[in-house]
């Protein structure tokens, strides 16, 4: 027996929607959890199935909220005036500073200025011998399209030298 919050037995909603699909769905206080099946076996993980029926289920839940939330009876629509003397009291320069140091702080963290050797985590990159020492300006960068390109590049380097 399923149960709900406060202990009472948990209302099912169930629809047979055609002889392929059946769906039910009841209120959870553990967030979403689905059991599903896919040809009488289970889909543990969910899948693509389970996303189709929650996400049209979401979107028509959302514009229900939306709608019930429209007859709260309570409008707070500020004037002109004030907005103009918010934009002036100066938000506005305090978040484009914060704007600039997050950006600065980025760049900081991208651009450390200490020299790395190698470059790790590129997937598919063959650094050139002197990459990231003295001689790194005088490596040629060879890019291609498709891994069959690389690979005659890079046997075209076995038969001409890489350094």
């Amino acid at each position: 027996d399923i149960t709900g919050p406060t202990g009472e037995p948990a209302k099912i909603v169930y629809e047979s929607v055609n002889d392929r699909w059946e769906v039910a769905l009841t209120v959870s206080d553990k967030g979403f959890q689905q059991i599903s099946f896919v040809n009488s076996i289970a889909t543990m993980k969910g899948g693509r199935h389970v996303d189709y029926v929650a996400d049209q289920m979401v979107a028509k839940l959302i514009d229900v909220i939306k709608k019930k939330a429209k007859s709260f009876g309570s409008k707070c629509e500020l004037s002109e005036k004030f907005t103009k003397q918010a934009i002036n009291c100066g938000i506005v320069d305090a978040v484009l500073a914060w704007v600039r140091f997050k950006q600065q702080e980025d760049m900081n963290k991208k651009c450390s200025g200490k020299k790395t050797t190698k470059l790790k985590g590129i997937p598919k990159l063959e650094d050139a011998n002197d990459a990231g020492t003295k001689n790194s300006q005088l490596c040629t960068l060879i890019l291609t399209e498709g891994d069959s390109a690389k690979t005659l590049a890079v046997s075209g380097l076995g038969v001409v030298g890489r350094d």
